[in-house]
């Protein structure tokens, strides 16, 4: 990215929030910007113009030593972008809290592993979906079928009206029923957090810049 582009995307943003506080990294520092940084900053300009109430986050959910970028408004939706070979990929695209139940969305810090929860009817059924990076950093499933849980013996039993039975939960992996032992086998164990949304475009380039000198 040359100078004159940096600046131009510095001036829109300026306009986009109204804030004249950041002062620019000194130029042989943004001369230094690693292409994924750059890539980054690319990224967060793009999401500022189109929601200039759009916050940032850098995670690490590979164990690599590029973090991911998350993206969005907390408590209403998140993105999370990753760099690799094609550039930039799209591995979480405007997810929405609330929608189906869900609190929010999980990542293991460098264990390559994100997870969602997803609740119908007042929580009756839960479904689980894992997600990691592949080496082409493209997003990919861990399974071919959502895991679910719920208190119908059959999934889809409350479409001709039938009642939850609260005292007995069911477990399913897709359509087929399995025993709780193998619903267990399936769930993959971490240390996993909320992606936390809420830095803003100027305090991701102060820690961009930090991991450059690093």
């Amino acid at each position: 990215m040359t100078i004159t582009k940096y600046l131009l995307l510095l001036l829109g943003l300026l306009f986009l929030t109204g804030s004249g506080s950041y002062q620019e990294p000194p130029k042989t520092e943004m001369n230094q910007m690693d292409g994924w940084m750059e890539a980054y900053v690319d990224k967060m300009t793009e999401c500022m113009q189109e929601d200039p109430e759009s916050s940032f986050e850098l995670i690490y959910v590979d164990d690599d030593d590029i973090p991911e970028l998350a993206a969005g408004r907390q408590g209403v939706y998140v993105s999370v972008f990753s760099y690799g070979p094609k550039g930039i990929t799209t591995i979480v695209d405007q997810c929405g809290y609330g929608v189906m139940g869900v609190a929010g969305y999980e990542y293991s810090p460098r264990d390559n592993v994100m997870r969602v929860y997803d609740a119908d009817f007042a929580g009756a059924i839960m479904w689980l979906d894992y997600w990691r990076i592949g080496e082409d950093k493209e997003r990919e499933e861990f399974y071919d079928q959502a895991l679910c849980c719920s208190y119908y013996n059959e999934i889809y039993e409350m479409a001709d009206g039938g009642e939850p039975d609260w005292e007995t939960m069911y477990y399913f992996y897709g359509d087929e029923q399995i025993t709780p032992e193998e619903y267990d086998s399936y769930l993959i164990d971490g240390d996993y957090c909320y992606i936390v949304l809420g830095k803003s475009y100027e305090e991701i380039m102060d820690e961009l810049m930090e991991i450059r000198k690093e």
